[in-house]
């Protein structure tokens, strides 16, 4: 894992809260339509593998023989608005060693902020990828 990285912000990167995604997803999710009057779960993007973003895998060096997903945590502001406009705002917020029984693992944490057009808060994802030893 390239630990140079640590503390950098990857370029920020527009998506649009599309209704037929939102229907397809809730679709997918649930077996049907659900009515989320004009709004969308923010469970609908992951941050880092968000379409005009870079490969994250890549920027951080991680193996891919040995990269894991950690965990995924969700702070909801308010849920996005269908047909709003929002800029994710992807930052490499931590990285870290610990020793494992199989020798040492690499951690990244990034931290991805969702904001509308106003620059206001809408949701905000920590992930964490884990590179095994």
């Amino acid at each position: 894992m390239n630990f140079a990285v640590k503390g950098s912000e990857l370029p920020p990167v527009e998506v649009v809260v599309e209704p037929a995604r939102v229907r397809d997803y809730m679709t997918a999710v649930h077996g049907n339509d659900v009515d989320l009057a004009g709004h969308a779960p923010p469970t609908l993007w992951f941050g880092p593998t968000l379409e005009g973003s870079i490969d994250i895998a890549e920027y951080l060096s991680i193996d891919y023989a040995k990269g894991l997903l950690g965990e995924t945590v969700y702070e909801v502001t308010r849920l996005p608005k269908v047909g709003e406009r929002l800029t994710a705002r992807i930052a490499i917020s931590d990285m870290f060693t610990k020793e494992g029984s199989k020798g040492t693992n690499s951690f990244a944490i990034l931290d991805v902020r969702f904001l509308d057009d106003s620059d206001e808060l809408v949701f905000s994802q920590r992930v964490t990828f884990i590179e095994r030893g």
